[in-house]
Parts: structure tokens; sequence; C-alpha cells
């Protein structure tokens, strides 16, 4: 299993210190929504290229497909997400701009039903991302959704996303998760660097 290391909701020069410490270490490294949306693309360029990790824009885009996903990888940007609740229209240009851009397309399932889920399940090179929710109390069974997932579509990558710590990794082993997105377990940790190489450890 993989780490997807996630940084979102501090300012840039935090950001550009967590990166510095991710890099060549967290195999992804998540550029998150509210930094995308505090900063913007033009002032996220320096802190994203030549880098040894792929670095992903969690854009969450929801229309304007082609041009939000042209302008982040222009910008520097490996994988760029989408939410599995837009239009499939959008899902399509998307995908159709990540082969183009060289780039990968991230599906964000937050919210998507398992007949949603079922529907767009056609892109065989995206990652598909189960996704907790930050503003829910009611958590979600990401394992179980991993699992389901993976019995129907083994050959395709999937990312599960929110609250996964120590107790969760060995169940989503399990189940066949590929990539882990662990943010504040990291980056809110008393000492980051240690508890990403514990991460690490753990997922390998």
């Amino acid at each position: 299993m993989k780490l997807q290391a996630a940084i979102d909701r501090v300012s840039i020069e935090d950001a550009r210190h967590f990166v510095d410490l991710l890099d060549g270490k967290a195999d992804v490294i998540e550029i998150g929504t509210s930094l995308i949306k505090d900063y913007g693309l033009e002032n996220l360029r320096e802190l994203i290229r030549g880098r040894k990790s792929v670095i992903l824009g969690d854009l969450k885009t929801c229309d304007e497909g082609a041009y939000e996903f042209r302008r982040g990888f222009e910008a520097g940007f490996g994988i760029l997400t989408v939410m599995g609740s837009a239009d499939d229209a959008t899902l399509d240009v998307c995908a159709e701009t990540a082969e183009q851009c060289g780039g990968t397309m991230m599906i964000d399932l937050l919210g998507c039903s398992k007949e949603r889920v079922s529907h767009i399940a056609r892109y065989k090179d995206a990652v598909y991302c189960m996704h907790s929710p930050v503003d829910s109390e009611r958590g979600i069974d990401l394992a179980g959704l991993i699992a389901e997932f993976k019995a129907e579509h083994p050959d395709y990558k999937t990312a599960a996303a929110g609250g996964i710590s120590s107790d969760t990794i060995p169940k989503l082993k399990e189940a066949g998760l590929d990539l882990a997105v662990i943010g504040s377990g990291i980056i809110k940790a008393q000492n980051p660097a240690e508890k990403l190489d514990a991460f690490i450890k753990e997922l390998s």
C-alpha cells in the first residue's frame, strides 16, 4: 500500500515546510482544497514543481472540467481530483484532459451512492477514492467499501481518505487498498517526521 500525505489548512510557508519534509518519502503529496482556494494555482507553482514525489491537487472539480484540469496540470500537478457526483460529461472531459496532459484523474466518491459508483466505474486509468466526510459525525466503513469495489473491479486503483490510523490500516490492507490518504495524522503530529516514518513502515 502506498502513502498519500495530505497538506491542508496551513499557511503557504508551513505548506512549503511540509512538502520539503514529505518529498521523496511519501509516494504522493496532496495539496489540499483549502490551500488551493487560499493561494491559487499560480502561487503554488513554485511550491510543487521539481519534486520527487507525485503531487496531487485536490481541485474537487464539479464543472468546467477541461479548463480546471488543464490549468492544474500546467501548474505542475501530476494527479487532479474530480467529484464523482459531477455530471458524466464533466468526468469524461476530465479523463480526456488527463490523458492529453499525461496526468492522472482521481475520482472523489464523497457522497456517492453505490449505484452512482457502479455507473461511473468505467475509467480504467483513474484512481477511485472512498472518502469519509469531515463534517459528518457518521463515519463510513472505508475497508468495506474498498473490498466491495475491488470485488467488482480488481484491476482498478483505489484510495481511501478520512480518519485513517494505525488501527484501521490492517483492515484496509486486507481489503486491497492501493493508496492511503493521511493528513492530520502526520501534519498535526507532535513530531511529523517521526510519524511519517512510522506510517511508511505500517503501510509497507
